[in-house]
């Protein structure tokens, strides 16, 4: 069946990551084109955007991705306080995760991350594993995709007796 909220989610990586990796990765302008085209042929209106981005490359980004609302989870001072970046990180992720579709940053583990947690959620590969092209690129090398193998189903899980324990001298 259908999963996710109806709305697409972007991890965009910008700053170090966007400088060291020109040739992967899209200036705002193309990034905002792709986004545009990848919402419009799915039929989403709303994206979240997951970003070290600027408030200016944000504010471009929604312009160039013209018809789509962009939104993105900006914490109040408290909520900064109380969560910090690695929590603020976290509800990205969470939302990313439950995204209709999700369209990630090459070679980065944010991205990575996401994936898999869809992956076990049970989203179709096709709106998990696409990629953000670089610039200019209309199509590029999608994220690998690492089957999750889940056992035998009804497969009896046993921890090791206690008697074949090695018992410390401590």
């Amino acid at each position: 069946g259908e999963r996710g909220g109806q709305f697409g989610c972007v991890h965009l990586r910008r700053g170090d990551f966007a400088r060291s990796r020109r040739d992967q990765v899209p200036s705002i302008r193309w990034a905002g084109e792709q986004l545009r085209r990848k919402m419009e042929e799915r039929k989403l209106e709303v994206l979240f955007v997951s970003s070290d981005a600027t408030k200016e490359e944000f504010s471009e980004l929604s312009k160039n991705a013209k018809g789509v609302k962009v939104v993105r989870f900006e914490p109040t001072e408290e909520e900064l306080e109380l969560f910090k970046d690695g929590g603020i990180a976290i509800i990205d992720q969470s939302i990313c995760s439950h995204a209709k579709y999700f369209i990630g940053s090459k070679e980065s583990t944010f991205t990575f991350r996401i994936q898999e947690e869809r992956e076990i959620m049970g989203f179709e590969l096709k709106d998990t594993f696409d990629m953000l092209c670089g610039e200019g690129k209309e199509t590029c090398e999608k994220g690998t995709q690492w089957k999750i193998e889940w056992g035998t189903k009804n497969y009896q899980w046993k921890l090791p007796s206690k008697e074949n324990q090695i018992k410390s001298e401590l």
